[in-house]
């Protein structure tokens, strides 16, 4: 997702709200964001068809989880009674060899990547230290770049916020 069309997302997500609240009860702003990062800069299978681009899919998260925390405050903020989140394909990652340091450590990037990443987006509101080391690991060994702004973490942090709601339910 281009950063230009983040706020575009954002207004689509607001017209979809008011549209359809009488409708609809759950929201879901994505599905699978990593999924979409793959097929579109890993394996190139949807357009633009660019192969082994980690950087630009790294980035292309990041982008999205923004927008997707941008609708998921604007949504509280208009007071709505139903409840919105996001669809995260979260998959365990395992190395083929436990004996051997570059399979562990394969792993633990892919883990990273494709789940430790959003679930610090969504549940945090910001990037674990040890989350953004091999972030940055990564992007750097793909001659790339990786920004996240002052103003992007500020409202991954609101959004996240929305997410700690907790209540006890019954004496354990």
């Amino acid at each position: 997702m281009n950063p230009k069309t983040i706020n575009a997302f954002v207004e689509y997500a607001k017209f979809c709200f008011e549209e359809y609240k009488n409708d609809v009860t759950y929201w879901f702003t994505f599905n699978e964001i990593w999924a979409v990062a793959t097929n579109i800069y890993i394996e190139g299978t949807f357009p633009n068809g660019v192969q082994y681009d980690m950087a630009s899919a790294i980035q292309l998260m990041h982008n999205m989880m923004v927008a997707h925390a941008k609708a998921v405050i604007a949504y509280k903020e208009a007071g709505y009674e139903g409840k919105i989140g996001i669809v995260h394909s979260l998959e365990s990652k395992y190395p083929y060899d436990e004996t051997k340091d570059e399979d562990v450590k394969a792993a633990k990037n892919e883990d990273v990547l494709n789940n430790q990443f959003l679930l610090d987006a969504t549940f945090l509101g910001e990037y674990r230290d040890e989350t953004m080391e091999i972030i940055n690991r990564l992007v750097e060994l793909n001659n790339g770049s990786f920004h996240a702004s002052k103003d992007d973490m500020e409202i991954l942090k609101e959004a996240a916020y929305w997410y700690r709601e907790v209540s006890k339910t019954k004496e354990l």
